[in-house]
């Protein structure tokens, strides 16, 4: 995500005197607290974990496509072989995967993510009144297409709980097709050159 927003990161990324960013292992517990309130199963509840999961590894191959593009020549100890070709893949993958959580599932899933996203965005102008030219809105507007693709393709298909108007073949050329229009909209929106090697910059930081 810095990759792609470079902009309203800083009180994630603080780091104790141990080099731990606390503030981002306290969401995260606190997140994990939340999973396991409301669940009268523990199927769902893997169920949700599962998608959620899945989702932030969605953005992997957004980003390394990113890196490619705006620092080919940066120096790195792994170099993963046809980039192009299996980022787009794994793409692809991973938002099948959460399509076929079904539909209770991803509304459940886009749900809590559209309320997390609604507190820290007015976090952001209200509480630290930062100007929302730095929020980086511009970066992340690929992912409400990319969110709300999939949860009417959850409501299209014919799994947990969807209308059954996509049957299985149709449902999952749908949802690859439609993963392929986020991806181009990703790369479109990311942060430029420039950007990039000053979120680079900054992490070399923290090292």
């Amino acid at each position: 995500m810095p990759l792609l927003t470079a902009r309203g990161c800083g009180q994630w990324s603080k780091l104790n005197g141990n080099k731990v960013p606390w503030v981002a292992v306290l969401v995260m517990w606190v997140v994990g607290v939340i999973f396991l309130l409301p669940f009268p199963a523990w199927q769902k509840m893997v169920n949700y974990i599962t998608s959620i999961t899945v989702l932030t590894y969605g953005l992997g191959p957004v980003a390394l496509l990113v890196m490619r593009r705006n620092l080919p020549d940066l120096r790195r100890p792994f170099r993963m072989w046809a980039a192009p070709v299996l980022a787009p893949l794994a793409f692809i993958c991973s938002n099948l995967i959460i399509y076929w959580t079904g539909f209770e599932t991803n509304i459940f899933l886009f749900s809590l993510v559209a309320i997390g996203f609604a507190i820290y965005a007015l976090y952001y102008h209200l509480v630290l009144r930062k100007p929302a030219r730095e929020f980086g809105w511009r970066q992340i507007a690929w992912l409400l297409p990319w969110f709300g693709g999939i949860w009417i393709l959850s409501w299209l298909g014919a799994i947990g709980g969807g209308r059954g108007l996509l049957s299985f073949g149709w449902d999952t050329l749908a949802v690859s097709i439609w993963s392929v229009i986020v991806m181009l909209l990703a790369m479109r929106s990311a942060i430029e050159k420039e950007e990039t090697e000053a979120v680079m910059a900054r992490m070399n930081l923290t090292d």
